[in-house]
């Protein structure tokens, strides 16, 4: 299940860290992508910082901007689309342990 929880760019490498995820890097999202659903054998957090991205998982859509965080735990089925000016992040992952 995603989580969103308004934050600031500057926290967020200490609140990944925190909760056992690697250090977050750049993610930019191109503008009108639409991925179509998958999924990821890690959990990923995001942290919007420019733009707006609009998740989409199978029961629910989230649009998220700057200072939004989204979770999206490993297997969950999940869709990142982008408006034309696209969007960029900070992405940070966490591997699960099988």
């Amino acid at each position: 299940m995603a989580d969103t929880r308004p934050i600031d760019p500057d926290d967020f490498h200490d609140f990944c860290v925190a909760d056992g995820y690697d250090a977050p890097a750049d993610k930019v999202y191109q503008p009108n992508d639409r991925p179509g659903f998958h999924t990821h054998p890690f959990d990923a957090r995001v942290l919007i910082i420019k733009g707006m991205l609009v998740m989409a998982m199978t029961d629910h859509e989230m649009v998220l901007g700057p200072g939004d965080v989204c979770d999206v735990p490993a297997g969950t089925p999940h869709s990142e689309q982008t408006a034309a000016t696209g969007a960029k992040g900070l992405l940070a992952i966490r591997r699960t342990v099988a």
